[in-house]
């Protein structure tokens, strides 16, 4: 123990070193005192200690030796390659172990192993490079083609000779040439970059998405660079068309009518549409990762958990109940669970809710109650009819008639076309045939001549025909228009108009603004206006209101002295009124701002006088005084 050049210990069942021979010094920078108590992985490499103790340990259950080598670490942190024989020494319950240092044996046949491997890499190298899938070139620092290899004629269509001696940036799309230099100037500072996608012209004149990898290459003190270029076009329009399928399904999900979920297996919600969020009352932030039992009534928890648990299991389950709301009556919902699953493997639970009440009412309607039914749609404030697959009236609401100027006895069982003979070959005409064509829901907006009227027509197929819904949009047509007129207005008005976003920074002035100001879109865009216009007499008291009115996020008036561009002052009467979208959230300011400088002066100016006047008139008196006395 004592004198041997091999590393000698014994370990206890778990892995501790209980006796280590005094080479451990020599071979590890341990003294013995140190070893003992220390766990076996201590010494043993990272990357090597689960199959190091996997092995070592196993040996307790052998009777033949086993034998292992391994990377362990001195005490100072250099790597050595010790080869070790473990037996067990069933006797004392102890694992004893031999290690030898083999760390010069090991690298002299690494060295002669890397020699062996570095000629055939090479080799191999040439072969990859000439029949891979990469592009492999060199260019100098300007970009210019110096080396052009790999898979260029095959991805590109070029021969190499056809590239040496061009610049890179000649085959580069315009919208990636910016792209392209700023790759360029960053090999400046740093050795290597890998590009953003780019688009290459191909040989037979295409656009070919790209990514490349560029290493700086040093040979006798000049700097090049070797490219790496791999063709990523087909990948690209996968993620194109993948985008596009996640942005129609999220417009699907956020515009159907129905109350949308997607769920955890176990309950929790994961998204909600906004018909779900309207119907709860809550925002979207307030329900994620919370069970949606919690926001049920009592008498359809049970319902709901059983129809997940099922869909958990991998069935799609669907059911009807029925559902009383505070103030309202009871309804009917149709529930359906499908559960979600990706390439075999369960991820969560789709849920929609809709109510169905006027469907199931329908349906007992139309066989006990078809004049409740008659009543129903004529309290219908839309125009509703209906036709056959002839496009024969079947049904015709009041507001129909109305609307469309026809009257119910005489128009059920005629062609609707006889009423409308100018719209046969018209917009109407087209969407009803598409609607009977195709099988589904059609939906477009029309002006009538005749009526003088804006109409939203929607058209709705079923077996024998199709439903017809007219609603009178002309009010909100109108509005729209006048919407234009106003953003029409906020150009040709002389007052100032800023629109800056939730955090104040501009995002548009009007020409007044600029006429009052001296500063154009340019110099204002993307800076809080109060920095540039604010200067020294201007009120802090005014600023600290108008920054305390804007963390309220309501409107509000102020006045403020402000300066032009060239300095000169100016004062402003503002009127703030901040911007909210759909969900609440606040995402602009409008400041609408009057220039009443000339105002302001009046008033200095009527100031200045009164105040002569008062002195002149104390001056008065008191000569007055002086002459009377």
């Amino acid at each position: 123990m004592g004198f041997s050049p091999d590393l000698i210990c014994a370990l206890s069942p778990d892995g501790q070193f209980r006796q280590v021979s005094d080479a451990c010094r020599r071979t590890l920078g341990y003294d013995t005192n140190e070893m003992i108590g220390k766990h076996f992985s201590a010494i043993i490499h990272p990357d090597e200690t689960p199959t190091a103790l996997e092995k070592f340990l196993g040996a307790l259950d052998q009777a033949e030796p086993v034998g292992l080598e391994s990377r362990c670490l001195t005490k100072d942190g250099r790597q050595v390659y010790i080869a070790w024989t473990a037996l067990r020494a069933a006797a004392d319950e102890l694992l004893i172990c031999v290690g030898r240092d083999v760390t010069q044996e090991f690298l002299a046949a690494q060295q002669v192993l890397a020699a062996q491997q570095a000629h055939e890499q090479q080799m191999q190298g040439r072969a990859v490079i000439e029949n891979g899938f990469d592009m492999v070139g060199m260019m100098d620092e300007r970009g210019v083609y110096t080396y052009v290899g790999g898979a260029t004629e095959r991805i590109l269509g070029y021969r190499p000779e056809e590239l040496l001696g061009h610049s890179v940036f000649e085959f580069l799309h315009p919208d990636d040439q910016a792209m392209g230099a700023a790759c360029l100037a960053q090999l400046e500072i740093q050795e290597s970059v890998a590009t953003p996608e780019f688009r290459f012209l191909t040989a037979s004149g295409e656009w070919q998405w790209m990514e490349t990898s560029i290493n700086t290459f040093w040979q006798d003190g000049a700097k090049s660079y070797v490219l790496s270029s791999r063709d990523i076009t087909e990948r690209k329009l996968s993620s194109q068309a993948l985008s596009e399928s996640e942005q129609r399904f999220r417009i699907l999900f956020d515009c159907d009518s129905a109350l949308t979920v997607f769920q955890t297996t176990d309950g929790r919600i994961l998204d909600a549409n906004p018909a779900l969020l309207a119907f709860l009352k809550k925002e979207k932030e307030s329900v994620l990762n919370l069970p949606l039992a919690d926001f049920l009534p009592q008498e359809l928890r049970v319902l709901f958990e059983q129809a997940r648990l099922e869909a958990a299991n991998g069935s799609r389950v669907a059911f009807e109940a029925q559902v009383q709301i505070p103030g309202e009556s009871e309804k009917t919902i149709r529930v359906v669970k499908t559960p979600l699953l990706i390439n075999g493997g369960l991820i969560g639970v789709h849920g929609t809710v809709r109510d169905v009440t006027e469907m199931a009412t329908a349906q007992r309607l139309v066989k006990h109650q078809a004049a409740l039914l008659n009543s129903l749609l004529e309290s219908i404030n839309d125009a509703f009819f209906s036709l056959d697959n002839d496009c024969r009236l079947t049904y015709i609401n009041g507001q129909g008639e109305h609307l469309l100027g026809v009257s119910r006895e005489g128009a059920i069982g005629i062609s609707i076309w006889s009423f409308f003979p100018e719209e046969v070959d018209g917009i109407y005409h087209q969407h009803f045939q598409q609607a009977v064509d195709t099988g589904t829901a059609v939906r477009f907006e029309t002006y009538s001549k005749r009526r003088r009227r804006w109409m939203e027509v929607k058209i709705y197929p079923f077996a024998n025909g199709v439903s017809v819904l007219l609603t009178d949009i002309t009010k909100r047509v109108e509005d729209e228009k006048q919407l234009k007129l106003l953003a029409m207005v906020a150009r040709g008005t002389d007052n100032s108009v800023i629109i800056t976003d939730a955090q104040g920074r501009t995002e548009w002035v009007n020409e007044a603004f600029t006429k009052h100001t001296g500063y154009v879109l340019e110099e204002m865009a993307g800076r809080a206006p109060g920095t540039l216009l604010q200067g020294p007499e201007t009120d802090p008291n005014t600023v600290n209101f108008i920054r305390e009115r804007l963390q309220k996020h309501a409107s509000f008036s102020a006045t403020i002295l402000n300066y032009k561009k060239s300095g000169k002052k100016l004062w402003f009467s503002m009127n703030i009124t901040p911007i909210h979208n759909e969900t609440g959230q606040l995402t602009q300011y409008v400041a609408i701002q009057q220039n009443i400088t000339y105002h302001k002066e009046a008033e200095f100016s009527q100031a200045k006088m009164t105040q002569d006047l008062y002195r002149h008139n104390r001056d008065l008196q008191q000569f007055t005084y002086v002459i009377s006395h």
